[in-house]
């Protein structure tokens, strides 16, 4: 897994042109808000949200598994409850801008609430964002939960 989150951040840094990898502070501030809006569109399951912080050819990898977005979304829908209880917190590490392609590195803490319990997890992710003429988009998410440490 390790070596697949290392793959993904080479062909970042590939698809991102070395002369434009200059960080737009405005560009970087949008990225980082579009991660935080996905993120909230699915703790909400408002997908008609979801979908348009989304590429047409998005992928998502996690747990291992790679989905596409209506895999995404059928899951949102199979699973209605899910996530409703969610807090997240971003801590962004990285943020490259590169013309109309932005990638993302951060750690995300959630904190998923039910009526029975509170669950703490943590997550390092990493995003490839499309510039669209409605704003960033997501193209690719690589998550790899991280074990606690306590």
């Amino acid at each position: 897994m390790k070596n697949l989150g290392r793959f993904i951040l080479a062909v970042a840094l590939a698809v991102l042109p070395a002369a434009a990898m200059a960080v737009d502070s405005g560009a970087a501030s949008a990225a980082k808000q579009t991660i935080v809006d996905y993120y909230a569109a699915w703790a909400a399951h408002d997908i008609a949200r979801y979908r348009s912080l989304c590429t047409s050819d998005y992928l998502i990898l996690d747990n291992g598994e790679m989905s596409n977005l209506d895999q995404d979304i059928a899951y949102l829908r199979a699973h209605p409850e899910a996530w409703r209880g969610r807090t997240d917190h971003f801590d962004f590490r990285k943020v490259i801008v590169g013309g109309d392609e932005a990638y993302v590195v951060y750690f995300l803490n959630s904190e998923i609430k039910d009526e029975k319990a509170v669950e703490h997890r943590r997550y390092l992710e990493s995003a490839v964002l499309r510039r669209s003429p409605h704003g960033w988009q997501v193209f690719l998410l690589h998550s790899t939960r991280l074990r606690d440490t306590h």
